[in-house]
């Protein structure tokens, strides 16, 4: 039985910054990957322009979603220039 000072599983929930890291990068590679089939599928039936203008639409919508709650911490400044 391990001690309660080892470091030992984590039970409370938490993910490590490199188990997330690889969560990250594998959703990543998917959504690219289910992105560039989609727009594959969608040329052979509406010409290769509209589908690339699709899947840049379709994937700023996604990043617009995701980063929409931040946005306005981020956009926000701390300096005048009165």
């Amino acid at each position: 039985m391990p001690s309660p000072t080892s470091p030992g599983p984590q039970v409370s929930g938490v993910v490590s910054p490199q188990a997330r890291a690889i969560l990250l990068m594998i959703a990543a590679v998917t959504l690219f990957s289910v992105m560039d089939a989609c727009a594959k599928g969608l040329s052979t039936r509406t010409g290769p322009v509209p589908a690339i203008w699709a899947r840049y639409l379709g994937q700023k919508l996604l990043v617009l979603v995701l980063v929409e709650p931040r946005l306005r911490s981020v956009l926000r400044t701390f300096s005048s220039y009165a």
